[in-house]
């Protein structure tokens, strides 16, 4: 038998339900299920509070040692919501570098772990039922039942507890950490990692308000673990993306109106002229919120208009351009090789991303983004 079988053993024997056990245990009910399914294992608070429930509630002492013998385990760094199952062995200590960020970016809990890094979950949820992420393939599905739902999903910025977990496990086996996280103009999660650094009391870890969000945040990020990878130390690395976070730049055409009605942000009749027009909003992320960059009518005015802001910001050819789209693959394909040809980029400086529910919520499906690094003034 194991952990996750125990504790869905014990759960039925106590004729709970997930929702139930995860009010008891002060977890998402995503946690519950990512638990009985064996997607992540309980990090060791929860493991002694899973334990001392069942002990308290009579439950057969077998199911509660499968819970306790994990503890001499090594101890996955996702705990319980979002992170990237990395293991790090007990014995590793002092030149480890944990590089940390947030599901802002829209790197997945698969991505994280294939990079090497650590990716915490701002948490999605339709009426009352949260929304799993683990993989790129996760945001189609999620898109359908946007479409299908009369009232915007909401999303939780990742709390101070999520980051202490990280925070103590490094602490114990003396890692740095640097945390790199989702706009503070965007989402409370920026305070929540200095509140848990606090808490903390550990001088060894860094936390980076990106200003940023979704491809620019994945760039910084991505940067982050290349840099680690190349033996830079905790201070340089955090020079390099200090500066690097204001020389990135993203901005977009939205294909509707309809979400931003969704989300409150123009009025109904506004939108339903605004589309029966075929008006395009183009946005800006800038000083950390987005902005209205404009309103044009029809896609090809859109995409000029995004040209003339590539231009206007004038690129550093030495970085990729990012191409990001909201559930629209093949309309992203068609913007970037016309993107390539009007600007005589070279295909493989071109990377494109879909983008995920986190921001991809409020502007809706059939977005299409473009972010680069802007030259050194």
């Amino acid at each position: 038998m194991n952990i996750g079988e125990a504790i869905k053993d014990m759960r039925k024997l106590l004729g709970l339900t997930q929702m139930q056990l995860a009010k008891e245990m002060h977890v998402a009910f995503s946690t519950v299920n990512r638990w009985e399914n064996n997607r992540i294992i309980p990090n060791g608070m929860a493991r002694a509070l899973l334990s001392d429930f069942m002990s308290k509630n009579g439950i057969d002492e077998k199911l509660i040692r499968v819970i306790k013998k994990f503890e001499s385990s090594p101890v996955p760094i996702h705990i319980d919501r979002g992170l990237a199952p990395l293991v790090y062995d007990k014995k590793e200590r002092g030149n480890m570098i944990r590089i940390v960020t947030d599901t802002g970016s829209d790197i997945t809990y698969l991505g994280a772990s294939a990079l090497g890094m650590e990716s915490l979950e701002l948490s999605i949820t339709f009426s009352e039922f949260p929304y799993d992420v683990r993989n790129d393939t996760d945001f189609s599905i999620f898109y359908e039942n946007l479409v299908k739902a009369k009232n915007l999903p909401t999303t939780s910025q990742v709390t101070p507890a999520q980051y202490l977990d990280v925070f103590n496990d490094a602490k114990e086996k003396g890692h740095d950490v640097l945390v790199i996280t989702l706009s503070g103009g965007l989402s409370g999660t920026y305070q929540s990692a200095l509140m848990a650094k606090e808490e903390c009391d550990y001088d060894r870890i860094v936390v980076i308000d990106s200003r940023q969000a979704i491809m620019p945040q994945r760039a910084l990020a991505e940067h982050a673990v290349k840099l680690r990878d190349e033996g830079k130390n905790l201070a340089e690395i955090e020079q390099v993306i200090l500066d690097l976070k204001e020389r990135l730049v993203v901005f977009g055409m939205l294909d509707t109106l309809t979400y931003l009605k969704k989300g409150g942000r123009v009025p109904p009749a506004m939108a339903l002229i605004g589309n029966v027009l075929n008006i395009k909003p183009v946005i800006i992320l800038r000083g950390g919120v987005l902005e209205p960059l404009g309103k044009v009518r029809g896609s090809q005015a859109g995409k000029q208009t995004l040209w003339k802001q590539l231009e206007k910001d004038g690129y550093d050819e030495s970085w990729p351009i990012y191409f990001g789209h909201i559930n629209c693959e093949a309309r992203c394909k068609e913007f970037m090789q016309e993107t390539i040809d009007k600007f005589g980029l070279k295909k493989e400086s071109c990377i494109m991303y879909p983008i995920g529910g986190i921001i991809g919520t409020h502007l809706g499906p059939g977005s299409l983004l473009l972010s680069c690094v802007k030259k050194a003034v």
